[in-house]
């Protein structure tokens, strides 16, 4: 997957993604707090949605507020625990940085999760960072504006997607959700409130949760707009040299290559007048069947038999049509919201994780000056495999 690099503050990445996810966590945890400390829970363990990453943990706290927040980090502090600072039950995350050391303590922010402000004539808002994207999507939508870059799954906190690198997929506009913050507020380690602005967000903005715990983020929004899905199929001969200009043509832009069959296929976003017919919107992470009552046996065969994944990989490269259900418009250029277009999520318990699909994304970091060579090496890769 090519993807914004953490210090994205301009255009210039763009994603090649094929996403699956899997299943979710559950809590154990009882009371063991005084009158004068933050209410801490014992919960030997924490983990994220797909239990993938797994933290021994000594103690568990939510904070609703950021004087509750500054009284459990002073707590940390005088315990002598590290703690980490998640902004959503169960994190989207993969990576182990979310976890404390072993024996230290989870501050869960979901509570805070207010949009606090919007400033229509300045166009930015100020929200808490246990805010949901879909959530501030949907206010912000009410009001006639949108946030215009979200992750494929939109169900993550703006914190967090703001402090791993979230993206979507641009070669026009500024890709991540970090680029999109233009002042944080935080407590650092201390127990002391910082905010960051200017400049210094630069040091900031892609933190993966090791500056400080974030309390309050004011955010770029823009009118809000309605997009058009294309979808487009190519030979990949010419791969390495056609493929950064067809994607910077379009607003957004996603590329599936499947090098096995000799193609990619490219989804892409253009920006339509808002009197547009068409309330089309991304489906992908609610129609996948339950595969519960199949176990490990789907991803053992796609794992284990190369014609399987072979055949996968055949239908996939020539029928994927986008994951856009059309509503009001035509089945050739679906139209809807760009918060509807662009992402899509799903209720606890009906994700494809809940459903039994096992799989994870896989992600790297390039410069676009580098794609061709990036390329070549797939293909040398390829070849010695073959």
């Amino acid at each position: 997957m090519i993807s914004p690099s953490p210090k994205s503050l301009r255009p210039g990445f763009f994603s090649a993604v094929v996403a699956c996810l899997l299943s979710s966590c559950s809590s154990r945890s009882s009371l063991v707090t005084s009158a004068t400390q933050p209410i801490v829970k014992a919960r030997p363990e924490f983990a994220n949605y797909n239990r993938s990453v797994l933290c021994k943990t000594g103690g568990y706290i939510v904070a609703s507020s950021e004087e509750e927040v500054k009284s459990a980090v002073e707590y940390a502090t005088k315990s002598k625990l590290t703690v980490r600072a998640v902004s959503h039950e169960v994190p989207h995350s993969y990576s182990p940085v979310l976890c404390p050391r072993e024996g230290g303590l989870i501050l869960n922010l979901t509570p805070m999760n207010k949009l606090i402000e919007l400033n229509e004539a300045g166009s930015w808002a100020r929200v808490q960072p246990g805010l949901l994207i879909n959530q501030l999507q949907e206010k912000l939508h009410l009001r006639g504006f949108a946030f215009p870059v979200t992750p494929d799954y939109n169900r993550v906190t703006l914190a967090g997607a703001m402090g791993t690198g979230a993206h979507h997929s641009s070669l026009k506009i500024s890709s991540t959700v970090a680029d999109w913050i233009e002042e944080i507020r935080m407590v650092d380690g201390t127990g002391k409130v910082q905010t960051f602005s200017g400049a210094e967000l630069d040091l900031v903005r892609v933190h993966l949760g090791l500056l400080g715990v974030i309390t309050e983020l004011k955010v770029k929004v823009v009118p809000q707009f309605k997009l058009k899905l294309a979808v487009e199929r190519y030979n990949d001969d010419k791969i390495a040299d056609e493929l950064i200009e067809r994607v910077s043509a379009h607003e957004y832009s996603r590329v599936r290559w499947f090098p096995g069959q000799q193609k990619y296929v490219m989804d892409s976003f253009d920006k339509v007048p808002v009197s547009t017919p068409g309330d089309s919107f991304d489906s992908a992470w609610e129609e996948i069947p339950n595969l519960k009552i199949l176990g490990d046996i789907p991803a053992k065969i796609l794992n284990e038999s190369k014609f399987a994944n072979c055949s996968a990989e055949f239908i996939r490269a020539n029928t994927f049509a986008g994951t856009i259900k059309n509503v009001n418009s035509k089945n050739d250029a679906k139209v809807g919201w760009s918060h509807k277009m662009m992402a899509g999520g799903c209720e606890t318990g009906k994700c494809p994780w809940d459903k039994g699909v096992k799989g994870r994304t896989v992600e790297v970091a390039l410069p676009v000056s580098e794609f061709k060579n990036w390329v070549a090496d797939v293909r040398s890769v390829l070849s010695v495999r073959q």
